[in-house]
């Protein structure tokens, strides 16, 4: 985000530096700090901002899930298909019952 500003030429200010989104996300709460995040993992008590094309776009994000190596069972299966699935943005698969 901070490269995609510069290149922009918007002036920016670091307002939290934190090593974990739960300061992040109180900082921004608190209407102390914007952040970036991906789409699809927004909580339901922030909200995007509404830019209208005045902040650059930014480049797409890439999450990797691992997995133990080993028997797979099918739970361990049955949530990382709903993991996916959150990331995507698509409804998570129903797990059997």
């Amino acid at each position: 985000m901070q490269q995609a500003l510069d290149r922009a030429g918007i002036a920016w200010e670091m307002a939290v530096n934190a090593d974990n989104t739960r300061s992040i996300e109180a900082a921004v709460s608190a209407d102390l700090a914007v952040h970036a995040s991906v789409e699809t993992s927004i909580p339901p008590y922030l909200e995007p901002i509404r830019h209208g094309g005045a902040l650059p776009d930014l480049p797409a994000t890439r999450v990797n899930l691992y997995l133990a190596s080993g028997p797979r069972h099918e739970a361990v299966a049955a949530l990382a298909d709903m993991i996916r699935a959150a990331f995507r943005g698509a409804a998570a698969p129903q797990a059997a019952a």
